[in-house]
């Protein structure tokens, strides 16, 4: 099957009073294409204090769980995802904890108990070894090729006005061209190319004649704004698990 809103809301609707004790306010529903392999996801807007990672600010009230409809699986491993998203959310909205290991023990503790009752719930439980997309082709669940993740390009103007950090789209071969463009404006100091891990900004232009892009006078200014653009989100394409691959 491939899962709708509807399929979404009734299934979050029934596991949460089971599961959760009806602690789960009802968040955004999204049943979307996501990137990669990913099969769900939850993404809660907010502010946590480092020290003892407790969340003191929600921006998006109850957040976003989104699930892929690119795949077509049984019910149960469906099922499987969505109560693995209803726990992140659990910990993050109703614990009002931001883990630094999101499948760690707090994670585990949760899903252990679940799994009592007949679930496979775990770190990689979201990723079958063979799925089917809604073309009906099969396809494994190998991580993306270089050749499908897309680039991200930093550039630093610690001396700006406008912007202090511009960020835009750039491809295997032309990351030269955007070092020579970005050192030709005053005020730049660094240039940094990193590989995502999937293809998700490839609904931007790559152009370095232009720079055609996003800034910000804070890096997380110029991120979202990227991610406003492309529909996404600061945590689709995780920024901060981004692997440097060339910087000038």
């Amino acid at each position: 099957m491939i899962p709708n809103e509807q399929w979404v809301t009734e299934k979050f609707r029934f596991y949460n009073a089971k599961y959760f004790n009806g602690k789960l306010p009802f968040p955004t529903f999204r049943v979307i294409p996501l990137p990669s392999r990913k099969l769900g996801e939850y993404f809660l807007d907010g502010k946590y204090n480092p020290f003892n990672h407790k969340i003191f600010s929600i921006r998006n009230k109850n957040g976003v769980l989104s699930i892929s409809n690119k795949y077509s699986r049984s019910e149960k491993d469906w099922e499987n995802t969505l109560i693995h998203e209803m726990i992140h959310m659990y910990i993050q909205r109703v614990m009002l904890y931001y883990p630094s290991d999101a499948h760690g023990k707090e994670f585990q503790s949760l899903a252990n108990r679940i799994n009592q009752d007949g679930w496979n719930i775990s770190e990689k439980n979201d990723i079958n070894a063979t799925m089917t997309n809604y073309n009906g082709e099969n396809t494994d669940s190998e991580a993306p090729t270089f050749d499908n993740q897309s680039i991200l390009c930093l550039i630093e103007n610690p001396s700006g006005t406008t912007y202090k950090y511009w960020v835009c789209k750039a491809e295997n071969d032309n990351m030269d061209d955007f070092i020579a463009k970005a050192q030709s404006i005053s005020g730049v100091t660094s240039v940094k190319f990193y590989r995502c891990g999937s293809n998700i900004l490839d609904s931007l232009t790559s152009d370095p004649a232009t720079l055609f892009g996003f800034g910000g006078i804070t890096l997380h200014d110029a991120i979202t704004a990227l991610c406003n653009y492309a529909g996404t989100t600061e945590r689709e394409l995780n920024f901060r698990g981004l692997t440097l691959i060339k910087s000038a």
